[in-house]
């Protein structure tokens, strides 16, 4: 790389951008410049590189891919809960069998089997309870996307 400067360089660079011929003078002056003549390589070599991506010709394709990323991004917030609560209901289920399944056991072995009592459907009804409000909370939480 040259280290010393030439003050034509900028000149010359923007004459090749514009496509301007060569002429005799520059090409005398690029005979005895390294500074110039190693710019000029630089600059052949981004030619045909493009400066970065092209900007949409259509504003309309601007909107509608900035709705698209809004849209994808709520319906992203939205399947949080949903996922969690995937998650969560397999342990819950067998959670509730294990806690569940002495009393069962014990009232299905019984003789004369009756209906369990209150105290004992309370837990389960507090259950069902948090799961419907969990899943009615899911739908209003879904509903706004």
């Amino acid at each position: 790389m040259t280290r010393t400067p030439c003050p034509e360089t900028d000149g010359l660079l923007a004459r090749v951008r514009r496509g301007e011929p060569a002429t005799p003078p520059v090409t005398a002056h690029l005979e005895r410049c390294a500074a110039c003549r190693e710019a000029l390589a630089i600059e052949a070599l981004f030619a045909g590189v493009p400066a970065g991506p092209e900007p949409p010709s259509d504003p309309d394709l601007l909107l509608l891919r900035a709705r698209l990323r809004a849209h994808e991004a709520a319906a992203a917030r939205a399947m949080r809960p949903v996922v969690w609560i995937e998650r969560l209901a397999a342990p819950a289920v067998a959670l509730a069998a294990a806690w569940v399944w002495p009393w069962l056991r014990q009232y299905l072995a019984a003789p004369g089997w009756t209906a369990p009592s209150p105290g004992f459907l309370l837990p389960l009804l507090a259950l069902l309870a948090a799961l419907v409000t969990v899943f009615v909370l899911l739908d209003v939480v879904g509903s706004e996307v």
